[in-house]
């Protein structure tokens, strides 16, 4: 597995092609943001999420982890909803190979252990477009229909996400459960697995799994890989990394 062939969240690529409508309006990515600030905001900020203006929105620390709610774009002009949990302890690799940064505040936090909303209903099949917009319409009002129609099909299962994968077990149980699927998710929730393992006290588990993450992308540098381990060793035991599920606040 060669790390060149992960998208990189904060550019990702747009692989996925989105709803075919044949109509002429098309909304630009500006319109999209404006609509996203006006419709979306208000319902995700009364949460605790605060918008960064562009196609995500972050909740506030819960322990060591945050909520994050992020929209990705798709090849042929249209977009879907994910939800994920991004933690303060977790170096993501950057999309030169040669190096990690942490995602520690609003500005750079991104999704690291998370699930696309259509995902949670079928993979493959013609029910998951119900969980993707498009920014073709008859006009704006209907490209707004369409995108707030989305959006509420997909909260509801957003936030059950959140509530199955709240508290450290629960996220180390859905990071492994998702490290034994074919998703083209970065970071891999193998890797994500790897520094859960330690925080959670488990250190030479995770450092076993960040060794045989390892071995599936040679390219990655040996001085990285040992800077990696030692990340992994210096967040060993992280108390309170995550809030239990009982005590998680909404979000």
């Amino acid at each position: 597995m060669d790390w060149k062939n992960w998208p990189i969240l904060g550019k990702t690529q747009r692989t996925e092609s989105a709803p075919e409508r044949s109509y002429d309006m098309l909304a630009t990515n500006t319109q999209l943001k404006e609509l996203l600030e006006r419709r979306i905001s208000p319902v995700l900020e009364a949460e605790g999420y605060r918008y960064d203006g562009a196609y995500q929105w972050i909740g506030p620390w819960e322990g060591h982890a945050r909520r994050v709610v992020h929209v990705r774009l798709l090849k042929g002009a249209g977009g879907e909803f994910a939800f994920g949990w991004c933690f303060d302890f977790v170096p993501v690799l950057q999309n030169d190979g040669k190096g990690y940064r942490y995602q520690r505040t609003e500005k750079s936090a991104g999704l690291q252990l998370f699930v696309w909303t259509r995902d949670l209903i079928s993979p493959k099949g013609a029910e998951g477009r119900s969980y993707q917009f498009s920014l073709f319409g008859r006009d704006l009002e209907d490209v707004e229909r369409l995108l707030l129609q989305v959006f509420e099909r997909s909260k509801p299962l957003g936030d059950a996400w959140f509530s199955a994968s709240q508290g450290a077990e629960r996220c180390l149980a859905m990071a492994g459960e998702q490290s034994r699927q074919t998703l083209n998710h970065w970071p891999a929730p193998e890797y994500v697995r790897a520094f859960l393992l330690s925080a959670s006290g488990r250190e030479e588990e995770g450092l076993r799994a960040l060794n045989d993450w390892f071995a599936q992308d040679p390219q990655i540098a040996d001085a990285l890989r040992e800077k990696l381990r030692g990340k992994l060793k210096e967040c060993g035991n992280l108390q309170g990394w995550a809030v239990p599920a009982e005590n998680t606040p909404n979000p």
